[in-house]
Formats: structure tokens, sequence, C-alpha cells
């Protein structure tokens, strides 16, 4: 049994619940103010998701400062065991089912360096070498409307390799209605 020392207010379970209503598309923005639990409620989801046994696979993608700053420790106030990706090349060895952990952090910046180039994580997927993910988590999710390739391109990797995604961010428009378009796009399965 997995115990968690989180105590949960109500507006934390409102992603939960999305989720299931609109199992059909798998996909959730959380889009709200620095502070008010957006991480927490996907630690809601998360031990949801591996306490029924609906979860094995399950993927954080997150800049390099909030790994151990805030993904780390609070999946572990969850319960939860948590690894994380120093390299490219764990990243690459979990994606392609050879290193086991059920939820994975790592930054979005691993393919671009590390001794993995994001041709290197392009081609493993292209040849089928990369197995499914139950969930794919992205903090910061604005970061990607107008980005870096890399960080763009190894996102749509792991993306691709799910169909339940949640987006976090706290600032969804910032130039315009576009940029949230784009987060919607990104976060649409194909």
């Amino acid at each position: 049994p997995i115990s968690s020392s989180i105590k949960p207010y109500a507006h934390q379970f409102k992603g939960r619940v999305l989720l299931e209503k609109n199992s059909s598309t798998g996909a959730l923005l959380i889009a709200d103010e620095v502070g008010v639990g957006k991480t927490y409620s996907v630690g809601h989801i998360v031990r949801s998701m591996i306490l029924s046994g609906t979860s094995d696979r399950i993927l954080v993608l997150c800049p390099a400062r909030l790994v151990k700053a805030k993904w780390i420790p609070t999946m572990r106030d969850f319960g939860l065991m948590p690894r994380e990706s120093f390299t490219g090349k764990t990243l690459q060895k979990w994606l392609s089912g050879s290193y086991k952990s059920q939820l994975m952090v790592s930054s979005y910046e691993k393919a671009a360096g590390s001794g993995v180039t994001l041709e290197g994580f392009e081609s493993d997927f292209a040849e089928g070498k990369y197995k499914d993910i139950d969930l794919v988590i992205i903090d910061e999710i604005h970061n990607f409307v107008q980005s870096a390739k890399n960080r763009i391109g190894l996102a749509k990797i792991a993306l691709n390799l799910s169909s339940a995604r949640i987006g976090l961010t706290a600032t969804p428009i910032w130039n315009g209605m576009n940029d949230f378009s784009e987060i919607i796009d990104l976060l649409q399965p194909n």
C-alpha cells in the first residue's frame, strides 16, 4: 500500500475528474496561478492511477531546475518512488523498457546532451524501440510554444507514445490566443 502525507484540497481533484470524464481524448491542461497546487493535483492523479493498476509507466518532463526541487520530493510526499533520469542515456533506456521504473522524472533538456542527440531519440522512436507510456506529464508546457527544437522534439516523441497527457502551466497565454491553441494542439492525441 502506498501512503501519502498530502492532505488534499477540493480544487485539486477537479483535474482527476476531468481526465476520467474525458477519457476518450486523454488530455488535460491544468492552467492556474503559481502556488495553487497544480503539481499536487497531478500527484493525486498519478497516485490514483498507480494504486488502481491502470498505469505502469508514467513520464514527467519538466525544466531541469524543477526535477529535484519540486517533482521528486512531491511525488515522494505521495508515497511514490520516482526515479530521476540523470542523462539522456538513462531516459533512452527507460523509454525502451530496459530500465525499470514506474515513475520517471526527467528534464526536457535531455535531448540536448549527455551523449544522446534528438536524432538518436527520433531514430529509436521511428524503429519502434520505445515502449508505450501510460501517462506523460509536461510541466511548464508553455515552454514548448515556439520552443527550441530539442525540447519540442523530445516532447512529441513522449506524447506519441502515450494516449494520456497532462500539461501544466501558469502562463497559457502571453502573446495571444494562438499560444493557448498551440498548447492544446500539442496535448491532443494524434
